[in-house]
Parts: structure tokens; sequence; C-alpha cells
């Protein structure tokens, strides 16, 4: 039976970090690419209400949608989750 030395363990140590790494990033790029699509349509809604920076803003609404999604996935509320969402942005929109 061959022996596996410390340097071929070595070696396959690191072309399996590598491969995670790979993998990682492609999925890091695809997460990115899909969150990308997903604030498309709310940059051309705060474009139409005139925001002077609607990618900021997109972002900042993403963010609290996203606080909201975890709060549901915490406590199971998605009533208070959505009222609370709606309280923050219902009067930017209106105005």
């Amino acid at each position: 039976m061959p022996r596996i030395d410390a340097p071929t363990v070595a070696e396959h140590r690191a072309g399996r970090e590598r491969a995670l790494i790979a993998a990682a990033e492609d999925l890091a790029r695809r997460s990115r690419e899909f969150h990308d699509r997903l604030l498309v349509p709310i940059i051309e809604a705060l474009t139409e209400l005139g925001v002077p920076d609607p990618e900021t803003t997109s972002e900042l609404v993403n963010a609290l949608v996203h606080a909201a999604s975890r709060r549901v996935e915490q406590n199971g509320d998605l009533e208070r989750a959505y009222a609370a969402t709606e309280a923050l942005l219902e009067p930017y929109l209106r105005g």
C-alpha cells in the first residue's frame, strides 16, 4: 500500500480549499447578480418619484425589507413586520 506523505496531504487540502473558494466566489457572484435584478424595479420606481439617488435609496429600502424578513424568521409574525415596514415607507412614498 502506498504511503501518503505530508506534502501530498497538504497539496490535496490546498486543492480542496481552492475548489471551495471558487465555488463560494461563484455563488457570491450569482447571488449579487440576482440581488441586482431584484433592485431594478425599485430603482425604476424611485427614479419615477424623482429620488435624487435611486441606487443608494434602493439599497436602503432593500435593507429594510431584509430586516423585516429576518424578524419574520425570528418570530413568525408577518403582519407585524409588514405593518412596521409599511409605516416606515408609506410617508416617504406619499411625499
